[in-house]
């Protein structure tokens, strides 16, 4: 994502031109904010577990097992359309040259490199896989490989922790007029996100609770970042303590009713399931509900979750059904000792 003024003036434009489609608005333009929790949750996870190994062997034992566990994700989807996509090709009489340049493509694209450039960042070498969430997945990849780095900074500023946090901003202003020239996505690769996501690793170091008046502060901040191109930045990092602080009182309100708890805790079993299904399954409901009343569309939203819900429960039940212990065998070789009975 980048700072995109004709975006902002569309949202205005929609509002003034039917006030009653508030809602669907309001969720169709934060909407891509919503991945800042992951990325600041991410970073809160890994500190925890670097903090109960002592950071003895960082990479080995959370690093590398938490990146084969993305990969884990989507490689199976990947390889599957892959094969078919290859076998079309070959009895379509495609020219040798053609597949191996998308055998290249496909390598590339496995290595984070479509994350460098604008024209490949939201596609794939696999046309039935061109829309999806791969751009994001492979910026928490790039994540996973600088935390055991920056936790170690962290641990040595001690309680000025947050100094990480003024730095990451220092190195994101320095990148943006390189990446700018040179047509790189800085906010789709980990370094355009290291503030959001020392926050998480620094609240896991450091407990220091957020409260409502963190929260306005940000709204605040979200508010007045998105208006320019120069503060856009700081729109990352306040609207993932915004979502962290809704979630949390989410929760909460949750939690007091009956089986409240098994809902969240299943949601969150499936939630990357969720997200890599979400665009193929989008690209079928857009279609259905394009042209709407913003409120349908609103309504039509609700159902696509429900269907994202069912099909992510689904496939996850066969993901892991199907994957998990070769996973499980992979973890526990990478981190060099045998898996515990």
């Amino acid at each position: 994502m980048a700072f995109d003024e004709e975006r902002l003036k569309l949202f205005f434009y929609a509002i003034a031109e039917q006030p009653s489609g508030l809602a669907t608005w309001l969720l169709s333009f934060l909407g891509a904010y919503g991945v800042q929790i992951f990325i600041l949750l991410s970073g809160y996870g890994l500190a925890k577990k670097f903090i109960a190994i002592n950071m003895a062997g960082g990479y080995k034992r959370v690093s590398f097992p938490a990146l084969l566990k993305v990969y884990f994700l989507i490689f199976p989807m990947f390889v599957f359309h892959a094969t078919l996509e290859l076998i079309y090709n070959l009895l379509s009489d495609v020219g040798w040259q053609e597949i191996a340049i998308q055998l290249l493509n496909s390598l590339s694209f496995l290595m984070m490199a479509y994350n460098f450039s604008y024209e490949t960042l939201f596609g794939s070498p696999i046309s039935i896989l061109s829309t999806g969430p791969w751009w994001f997945i492979f910026l928490i990849a790039q994540l996973y490989l600088f935390a055991p780095i920056l936790f170690v900074i962290l641990k040595r500023l001690g309680i000025r922790w947050w100094l990480g946090i003024i730095v990451a901003y220092l190195l994101i202003y320095a990148c943006l007029p390189l990446t700018e020239s040179h047509d790189i996505p800085l906010f789709a690769n980990a370094i355009g996100h290291f503030p959001e996501f020392v926050l998480g690793m620094g609240l896991a170091l450091y407990p220091n609770r957020l409260g409502w008046r963190h929260g306005l502060l940000c709204v605040i901040i979200f508010g007045l970042s998105i208006m320019n191109k120069w503060t856009f930045p700081l729109s990352f990092l306040s609207a993932g303590v915004v979502s962290l602080l809704a979630g949390r009182y989410v929760c909460a309100f949750l939690s007091k009713y009956h089986r409240g708890d098994r809902v969240l805790l299943f949601l969150g079993g499936i939630s990357m399931f969720m997200f890599v299904l979400n665009a193929q399954i989008r690209n079928i409901t857009l279609q259905i509900y394009e042209g709407a009343h913003p409120n349908v569309m609103l309504l039509g939203a609700c159902v696509h979750l429900m269907i994202v819900i069912l099909v992510a429960a689904m496939y996850g039940r066969i993901h892991m059904k199907k994957f998990q212990k070769w996973l499980d065998i992979l973890v526990e070789r990478v981190r060099g000792f045998p898996k515990v009975e």
